[in-house]
């Protein structure tokens, strides 16, 4: 078990040397990569690459407190697990909002009114690459929406993407998350002025 009392004492000096040093021990500690791991495998939905990615920015975040002076109480380990969790939270939180916002966006779209435009749409959806555009389209924009996983296979082998139906869960949180940066940006340019 890594001392964690001791790899706060050393972020805590602030020096590069022992800076460094905390954070190799942070990396390397299988205390950590455990509580990554139990996350990662609880929050399956969320968009994190892989168990190390919450690792890193787990460590990230745990390095930032200790020099902020938010200093674990007595569980040092448990405090790094909260950070963990809030992490995965956040994200679900961001996520959800991601999911009401297509929502909110879909609905307009299919509106009589119809305030959002195509070709805006379109736009902002063909700057994530086909795979993406055929993907997003289907799912958001057809009417009735595709959702069966082998259908949606079936459309990116017909555009030349080998993706078998397994795969295309993953590649639809990748495609949703990039969708999600595009609008970040401005989600009032889809719609007409």
């Amino acid at each position: 078990m890594t001392n964690c009392d001791h790899i706060v004492a050393l972020i805590k000096k602030n020096d590069d040397t022992s800076l460094k040093e905390g954070m190799t021990l942070l990396f390397l500690s299988e205390d950590l990569q455990k509580i990554g791991k139990y996350f990662f495998n609880r929050y399956p939905n969320l968009t994190f690459v892989s168990w190390e990615d919450l690792v890193t920015e787990t460590i990230i975040r745990f390095v930032e407190a200790i020099q902020a002076d938010r200093l674990p109480n007595k569980n040092c380990w448990g405090f790094a697990r909260n950070i963990c969790r809030n992490i995965c939270e956040e994200y679900q939180r961001n996520q959800s909002k991601f999911d009401r916002l297509v929502h909110w966006i879909v609905e307009r779209f299919n509106s009589p009114d119809n305030s959002v435009e195509r070709s805006k749409i379109e736009a902002v959806i063909a700057k994530l690459g086909k795979q993406c555009q055929i993907l997003l389209w289907a799912l958001f924009f057809e009417v009735p929406p595709i959702t069966d996983k082998t259908e949606l296979s079936n459309l990116l082998k017909a555009a030349g993407f080998d993706v078998a139906p397994g795969s295309v869960a993953t590649l639809i949180t990748r495609c949703k998350q990039s969708f999600r940066m595009q609008l970040s940006n401005d989600p009032s340019s889809l719609f007409s002025e």
